[in-house]
């Protein structure tokens, strides 16, 4: 196992590519940055890549619940 930190936050998608890791743990508030950029990025992208980002969203909540209440974590 290797362990590698980010050179910032801001360098984070840059680190992210160079080392392209299998595993990435890292506190909430990396998640939450890299979130925020992504959901600017569609935002910000034009109707088409708003409307493939709100697609995936969907696609990924649907499946984690499938998957959530397949497994019995969640509570009717």
């Amino acid at each position: 196992m290797t362990i590698v930190y980010a050179e910032s936050i801001d360098a984070f998608a840059q680190n992210l590519q160079e080392v392209r890791p299998t595993i990435v743990a890292a506190v909430p508030r990396v998640y939450e940055k890299v979130y925020a950029r992504v959901l600017e990025n569609a935002h910000t992208g034009g109707a088409v890549k708003r409307g493939i980002f709100q697609w995936a969203k969907r696609a990924g909540e649907r499946w984690a619940a499938h998957r959530l209440a397949a497994s019995g974590c969640l509570s009717a």
